[in-house]
């Protein structure tokens, strides 16, 4: 297993640790960018969330992106992989759990890349959760995000979805809030996505 960081950057509370994604999509040109869910998406999302306090969730969204617009197709649950060898690549000299950490592992990423690439969609998002903890990124989540993708945080209050952001990089890597719109139905060039237990 090979791991890779995203940026440079050893400090914070939530340590994102995700392979290097093979084709970053564009960022978003919109002022305010968007990412469009269907309800039982962000429900997923928050179930998973609550499934696995007070240890941290995470997950990948699949979809496209179309004039600065990011829609879901659909919501990939994903084990926490962070283990000693995740704690080792981060070399930070603290240990840590996966209480205040989560990690992709590679191969669940290139498997789910293939996924999106045989459906012509994007991995266009990472989600995770911050138990007891504001849904607000920390600088080491800002570190470590890769442009163009949205992500996700859920917070998560003594076992409870409290409530959930999405955020993006500007020009300037930092994040910025991104606006969260729930449709009633996909637009006909995406399929209705089928749910998936977490992959690990």
């Amino acid at each position: 297993m090979k791991w890779y960081e995203g940026r440079q950057g050893r400090q914070g509370r939530s340590f994102c640790l995700v392979p290097n994604p093979q084709s970053p999509i564009p960022s978003p040109q919109s002022p305010i960018p968007m990412l469009k869910f269907l309800p039982e998406q962000l429900q997923t999302i928050l179930s998973h969330a609550e499934s696995t306090y007070p240890d941290e969730c995470c997950g990948l969204l699949l979809g496209y992106l179309v004039d600065g617009v990011k829609t879901v197709v659909e919501v990939i649950p994903t084990a926490n992989a962070w283990d000693s060898e995740a704690e080792n690549f981060a070399a930070d000299n603290t240990t840590h759990s996966t209480e205040r950490r989560y990690a992709i592992a590679p191969q669940i990423m290139l498997q789910v890349q293939r996924q999106a690439r045989d459906r012509s969609l994007n991995i266009i998002g990472i989600y995770h959760s911050h138990p007891d903890y504001s849904p607000i990124p920390s600088e080491c989540d800002r570190l470590y995000a890769w442009s163009g993708y949205s992500y996700i945080i859920a917070s998560v209050q003594n076992g409870a979805a409290s409530d959930i952001k999405s955020w993006t990089l500007d020009n300037t890597h930092h994040f910025q809030a991104e606006e969260v719109f729930t449709m009633k139905n996909l637009t006909p060039q995406s399929p209705v996505p089928n749910p998936q237990s977490p992959l690990s």
